[in-house]
């Protein structure tokens, strides 16, 4: 049997194919996997989105279900602000750079920025030092589990701002209660 030598010219252009090949698959795995991938938050968004409409048609069936206690405005108030926490968690998870943007804001408001200490739930405590790293380096940058993720506070000499969601809610509950 006598065998065939293929010219490089042929061999090279056989190897490039090889190449292309193999780059093309791998390009299909990709956008494969970043199918699925999306397929899959979507799935778990519906999912949610259907979990969170099920929980407001909750509140909301038993508010007109005892219309003697939807009068109670205590009630209201503690069905107003369970929704409200549930939005901003929901909110929190979707978008950690929430605290982020909070921060940035109360830095804006602030003149003396001299012994400044951001203090934020671990979870943040990364984010917010790359963000301050290049804006704000003097700005020290320290963490605590007793805030909520996505909620902050500024401490300073003279200066103490309560970004947190605890009091953040605190304070919505005092408004709604005088309105």
């Amino acid at each position: 049997m006598k065998t065939r030598t293929l010219s490089p010219v042929v061999s090279r252009a056989l190897g490039e194919a090889a190449i292309d090949a193999d780059q093309l698959l791998e390009r299909a795995r990709v956008e494969a996997e970043d199918v699925r991938r999306r397929a899959q938050e979507e799935g778990y968004e519906a999912g949610y989105r259907e979990g969170q409409s099920a929980g407001l048609a909750a509140i909301v069936e038993r508010c007109c279900a005892t219309p003697r206690e939807a009068n109670d405005d205590a009630l209201v108030i503690e069905l107003a602000l369970a929704l409200a926490r549930q939005i901003v968690q929901r909110e929190i998870e979707l978008d950690p750079h929430v605290v982020r943007d909070l921060v940035g804001e109360h830095l804006a408001s602030l003149q003396q920025r001299q012994g400044l200490t951001v203090v934020v739930h671990p979870d943040d405590l990364a984010l917010i030092r790359e963000y301050l790293a290049t804006r704000e380096p003097l700005v020290a940058v320290e963490s605590d589990d007793r805030i909520s993720r996505g909620g902050c506070r500024l401490e300073a000499p003279d200066v103490l701002i309560d970004a947190t969601l605890e009091t953040r809610f605190e304070l919505l509950r005092d408004a709604l209660a005088r309105v």
